[in-house]
């Protein structure tokens, strides 16, 4: 580690610890000047958190979201040097602050995948065309083997709320609204659009085909896997029906080579 790299390292320990002792050499002056800083430090990351998380923020009102930005800072100091790790693991603060209120957890996690969708590397999406003409010459044992690349940033977040419906109130000029449990668990898809972050809702079983493929399962080895869920008949027909839907929704990079 350089001389520079130790001393950035050292200065920035100081300013995320109140109880670590002072450097040699540093005086009373010093020890207000660093708290001053600490200070500043503090209040632009609690800022940035609210720009971050604009909608979690109306979702908590004022006060509450303050306290949990500020309780976040302090438990939870950014790991990095770059802004975007400020929120890291803000949920976890939100569900240990509020367990009460699971749905400020929710949304902080898809505010979250959204912004990461927004920073993921640009990609194209596969077109239904262009499937159609790469696997023209299927056979069987192809279709089995058959697996996708998908979009940088495409995520899957489990949810017990309706979060569709109250998207736009919360970004709005209201109060926001209070998003509606859902009687069961359901599922979201956060991929980029362009350069927009955009989500959907989808189903458990599609969640669970999609992170499977995400994962790296190929077609085979999904439909195996619906069918212990609804039979495999009833899978095989809804395993091709969701890869038209994330064709036309765009979340396919490219077809994948088949494992060795």
């Amino acid at each position: 580690m350089s001389d520079l790299h130790a001393m950035q390292a050292e200065f920035m320990a100081h300013v995320l610890e109140e109880e670590r002792d002072l450097p040699e050499g540093w005086t009373e002056r010093h020890k207000a000047g660093m708290a001053i800083y600490r200070g500043g430090y503090r209040a632009r990351m609690v800022e940035t958190l609210g720009e971050a998380y604009e909608r979690t923020g109306v979702l908590a009102r004022e006060d509450a979201f303050r306290q949990a930005a500020i309780n976040h800072v302090i438990a939870r100091p950014p790991s990095g040097w770059s802004i975007d790790s400020v929120g890291a693991e803000f949920h976890e603060t939100l569900s240990e602050l509020y367990p009460d209120r699971p749905d400020l957890a929710e949304l902080a996690q898809l505010e979250d995948l959204m912004q990461k969708a927004a920073r993921a590397a640009d990609a194209s999406a596969l077109t239904v065309e262009q499937f159609s003409q790469n696997t023209s010459a299927f056979g069987e044992q192809d279709w089995a083997n058959l697996r996708f690349e998908f979009l940088p940033g495409l995520a899957i977040l489990a949810v017990t709320h309706d979060w569709v419906s109250v998207w736009g109130d919360l970004g709005g000029e209201t109060d926001g609204a209070t998003p509606q449990a859902l009687e069961e668990e359901g599922a979201l898809v956060i991929w980029r659009e362009d350069e927009q972050p955009v989500f959907a809702a989808i189903s458990k079983l599609e969640a669970t085909a999609l992170s499977a493929m995400q994962a790296g399962s190929n077609f085979g080895e999904t439909v195996a896997l619906l069918a212990e869920e609804i039979g495999a008949e009833a899978a095989a027909a809804q395993a091709g029906g969701m890869i038209g839907n994330w064709l036309q929704m765009g979340f396919v990079a490219d077809l994948a080579s088949p494992r060795p």
